[in-house]
């Protein structure tokens, strides 16, 4: 580098915090210098300072707090300059450099703009002898050059620190990706609507009357009265005022069942709810516990609403007879069968005013989700209904916590027109 001459460098942080201690490094020889003093700005120590309280490595905190103790012990009482090894000085600047940032295109508030600033002062201050900027930073490099100041840019070298992990940070990695293998390999369970939905809209709304006049109309013409449509063989068997008056009874049993399904459709949710799980393994023993409002009318398996049937219509040697009412309200179903899944009922008010019950279900396998019973809610046609939340909780030997979440059914009651 030139004749052996007196060189000023001007320390990044880079340097103090990743290649060995200052007075361990031989300067001179590396610099091809006689004599090498060492510059440490307020904003490399404010950095430095910036590691030790905040730098998220064990590591690097540890080095900046060695830096931050090693600088402190260069200070004596009447100087800030000191000497470090034979030929090597170190001197620890106590100013911000008072240049004009905005003149020389720098910025205060970056950190590089202020080490840059540092050198263009000392150098107009010391003409005979400019100041080095010794970095590993390619940003500041970029900086001293579009403004012709000396700089040398560190790589790997023999003074540079090893990089090896913290051996505490690296066995925190590992338990880190142990957690991860493991929580990968646990089952990962919820409760929703079919078609994978955490809501659901229904509409509560019962048939029109144009809409049951046209279902009563097509069945009628399906039926036509007379003996030219009788069936081959009714003649004979019945006189067309029978086989008239079955029919037009059947039409009245008809009407009256389209009645009741209106009514049944304006007034019943269906809930069909899935267990799902998304996780790479199997959960056994779940329980599944749901809360709902109190207010709301759940008929469960033994007491659940059945859709009415419609009549049949007469055939020969049949006399007709219209069908038992199927309205709703005094309904009866048979139990569905569902394996591995039992119910029961919590008959007891909870807090907020909530009802509870719970699915207890043998296992729940990855990537098959399981069908829950049906849940039936009976609204008063006359009552304003609106949405409501599902709050469920699942339990498992194979789930490290409960799962908790919430489904949103949302209710839309429409009058008849």
């Amino acid at each position: 580098m030139g004749n052996r001459t007196e060189k000023t460098i001007i320390l990044d942080t880079n340097i103090l915090m990743h290649y060995r201690q200052a007075d361990e490094i031989d300067w001179c020889k590396e610099l091809e210098a006689d004599k090498v003093e060492l510059l440490i700005t307020p904003v490399v120590i404010e950095e430095i300072e910036k590691h030790n309280a905040q730098n998220q490595s064990r590591k690097l905190r540890s080095r900046a707090n060695h830096c931050i103790k090693w600088i402190s012990s260069q200070i004596t009482n009447d100087s800030l300059k000191t000497v470090i090894r034979k030929g090597i000085s170190l001197c620890i600047l106590d100013a911000e450099p008072s240049i004009d940032f905005h003149l020389n295109r720098l910025d205060k508030d970056i950190k590089d703009d202020r080490i840059i600033a540092h050198a263009i002062e000392w150098n107009e201050n010391h003409p005979d002898g400019p100041a080095i900027i010794l970095t590993t930073d390619p940003g500041i490099r970029v900086k001293a050059m579009g403004r012709k100041l000396p700089l040398i840019l560190w790589g790997d070298n023999k003074y540079k620190l090893p990089s090896d992990p913290d051996p505490l940070e690296k066995r925190n990695e590992e338990l880190v990706r142990e957690i991860t293998l493991l929580k990968n390999r646990m089952p990962k369970l919820e409760v929703k609507f079919e078609n994978d939905e955490k809501c659901k809209e229904f509409v509560l709304k019962p048939r029109s009357k144009q809409e049951k006049e046209t279902e009563l109309d097509r069945e009628w013409n399906t039926y036509k009265l007379g003996r030219g449509v009788m069936p081959a063989g009714l003649a004979a068997i019945m006189t067309d005022d029978q086989y008239e008056l079955n029919v037009r009874k059947y039409y009245a049993s008809y009407e009256k069942y389209l009645n009741e399904v209106s009514e049944y459709e304006s007034s019943v949710v269906t809930l069909n709810l899935l267990l799902t799980n998304t996780g790479s393994a199997t959960a056994d023993d779940v329980r599944i516990e749901l809360t709902l409002p109190n207010e709301l009318d759940i008929k469960l398996y033994y007491d659940l609403p059945r859709k009415p049937e419609p009549p049949k219509m007469p055939r020969p040697n049949e006399v007709f007879v219209p069908g038992i009412s199927l309205g709703p309200n005094h309904l009866k179903g048979s139990l569905p069968k569902m394996n591995n899944i039992n119910f029961v009922w919590h008959t007891e008010t909870k807090q907020h005013d909530l009802q509870s019950f719970s699915y207890c279900v043998g296992t729940a396998m990855h990537g098959i989700p399981t069908r829950l019973p049906s849940i039936y809610i009976v609204f008063d046609n006359n009552l304003k209904t609106s949405s409501f939340e599902v709050e469920y909780t699942i339990f498992s030997r194979d789930v490290l916590e409960p799962v908790s979440g919430k489904i949103l059914v949302k209710i839309q009651q429409q009058m008849d027109i």
